[in-house]
């Protein structure tokens, strides 16, 4: 059941916390794609229909979210965006997966990641907003840089990007960062 309270539109897309009914074959493919998870930890493991149910029924949608990209004006599911708070801190960490290929390179995540942030800074108890990426993923970084987010760090040969060891950079977004650049 979709908690209608907490979906967001922008101008292109819809975006509400995903449903069991969310979890279908063409969002698997996604997980099991070499190209679409080349960033992401799920590239380790096959995913299956009852890991992505798993994955969605594990988001209580009060301190972690799981929200679906829809596309309109048909509300395509093209991708997600999971966003994990921690209330002691008052900050979160964000991901993102856009898994149809299609919409690569449309604006789909600063769209999306806006309006989320808006979000995130009026509604709950946060912050900072967290993300990263492989220092390999340039589109991610530049999507990053171009939205304003602050270099919050480097995590040295952190991981492995095609056999070989590669960075992950941390980036940050403020309240007061987001709310100044933001204000009409």
């Amino acid at each position: 059941m979709t908690d209608h309270s907490l979906e967001m539109r922008s101008e292109n897309l819809l975006l509400r916390p995903l449903t069991e009914q969310d979890a279908t074959e063409r969002y698997v493919g996604w997980l099991n794609d070499a190209e679409v998870n080349r960033f992401l930890e799920v590239r380790w493991h096959h995913q299956s229909l009852a890991d992505v149910r798993s994955y969605v029924a594990g988001h209580d949608n009060v301190g972690q979210f799981v929200f679906g990209v829809f596309a309109e004006p048909d509300e395509l599911h093209v991708g997600n965006f999971s966003i994990k708070v921690d209330e002691n801190h008052r900050s979160a960490v964000m991901g993102v997966m856009v898994g149809d290929r299609d919409y690569w390179g449309q604006g789909i995540v600063l769209e999306a990641r806006a309006r989320l942030l808006d979000f995130i800074f009026s509604r709950l108890p946060v912050d900072k907003v967290s993300g990263g990426c492989y220092q390999t993923n340039v589109h991610a970084i530049f999507n990053y840089k171009r939205q304003g987010w602050e270099l919050d760090g480097i995590r040295r040969a952190d991981r492995l990007d095609q056999g070989r060891r590669v960075d992950v950079i941390n980036f940050a977004m403020f309240r007061e960062a987001w709310l100044d650049r933001n204000d009409p």
